[in-house]
């Protein structure tokens, strides 16, 4: 991986991690509040943070079961993308985002393969 793809991979989980974020507070802030969505976003938020961790070079801290947690969370968030890839034109930002998404997803397990957590 070179060190702008790392880049642009770090870029794009950044970016999922915020929205996560904040999805996470809206519907905590909801009435009532939705805690198991909240609780799936959060798993979400986990594997996102390891994710960046690994692309960053310091996902040292992580056991392996949570190693092993992330994978599935990253494994079931790319497919999820590249579900909803087709939907967007090529050329369109969302179409530009999700690709962006997806590549990144696949560097972070193919990092926790390297790592021996996938």
């Amino acid at each position: 991986m070179t060190a702008e793809e790392r880049e642009e991979a770090l870029r794009a989980i950044d970016s999922t991690i915020r929205k996560n974020e904040k999805a996470r507070e809206t519907l905590l802030a909801k009435e009532p509040p939705r805690v198991g969505q909240a609780g799936r976003v959060e798993r979400n938020l986990e594997a996102l943070r390891l994710a960046s961790a690994l692309v960053s070079g310091g996902a040292a801290a992580y056991s392996g079961e949570e190693r092993a947690a992330a994978g599935r969370t990253l494994e079931a968030l790319t497919g999820q993308v590249e579900k909803a890839l087709p939907k967007f034109r090529p050329g369109t930002p969302q179409h530009t985002l999700a690709v962006r998404r997806i590549r990144a997803f696949r560097a972070a397990l193919a990092l926790l393969d390297e790592t021996g957590g996938g």
